[in-house]
């Protein structure tokens, strides 16, 4: 003001943000310098007041390249502080926000530019620990899995040796970390896979073997005379009958002797 205030002109003091200008520094006047102004003219000087608040945006529900995008244009920094699990919003969504120097500041409110705004990003919902669900009926298995929201994938049932109508066997193994809703596949045991011994009494060595074959079953020791016919079955040491139960594979020992000669 004192180097105009010699020529006698009406002077405007008018006051402006700019982020170019510091504050206090002159950013412009009104006529232009170099223009001719007579004694009483208005002349208007408009002075920096620094760089404008900027108006803080809303941040949640966005991603995290959204948010930093619209702190950039504002002049903001954005920071990560964490990323907690989150049951309810995707990965990479912006839970919460804060000014670390003025944490009660809310949307609508200002900073000053080159702020730093922390924020909050879900990392989507918590990793589960698959169950071991081997032995447990269908319907249990189900309601382990349905609880930690994982999804049931039950194969064609097999048999084995576990009893009928429990889990025998799961993929992927119990321990595993998957995410939710992930399928887990359950196979189902039939129990064991049993077939009946045939009727082998006075079959000869060829037909006893073949009975067994087409039965499931496997011929073990011989005992006795080759070329006679059948007179004992075992299995495991243990005589066994006509249409008894077994294991498919297990393994039958056989013992021949020749049939007695008819009597004259």
């Amino acid at each position: 003001l004192n180097m105009v205030s010699e020529f006698g002109w009406d002077v405007v003091v008018a006051r402006e943000a700019s982020d170019d200008v510091e504050s206090g520094f002159v950013i412009r006047t009104e006529p232009a310098a170099d223009s001719s102004l007579g004694e009483g003219d208005a002349f208007t000087i408009t002075v920096s007041t620094g760089p404008a608040p900027r108006v803080l945006p809303e941040l949640v529900g966005l991603t995290v390249e959204q948010a930093t995008a619209a702190l950039v244009a504002l002049g903001l920094d954005l920071q990560l502080r964490d990323q907690p699990f989150s049951e309810d919003v995707a990965t990479g969504i912006i839970l919460a926000w804060s000014v670390p120097d003025q944490p009660s500041l809310v949307a609508g409110d200002t900073v000053l530019p080159d702020t730093t705004i922390v924020v909050s990003v879900s990392a989507g919902p918590e990793p589960r620990v698959v169950p071991d669900l081997t032995g447990f009926s269908l319907i249990d298995a189900t309601a382990q899995l349905q609880a930690l929201a994982l999804t049931v994938v039950q194969a064609p049932d097999e048999f084995s040796d576990q009893a009928p109508g429990a889990v025998m066997r799961q993929d992927p193994p119990p321990g595993a970390s998957v995410p939710r809703d992930a399928p887990i596949t359950i196979v189902v045991s039939k129990g064991p896979d049993l077939v009946a011994i045939p009727a082998l009494a006075d079959f000869n060595l060829q037909q006893a073997t073949d009975a067994l074959v087409a039965a499931g079953l496997v011929v073990g020791t011989v005992k006795g005379d080759p070329t006679g016919i059948i007179v004992l079955a075992e299995a495991n040491g243990v005589a066994l009958a006509a249409d008894t139960q077994l294991p498919r594979g297990t393994v039958v020992d056989l013992t021949l002797q020749l049939a007695p000669t008819p009597s004259p």
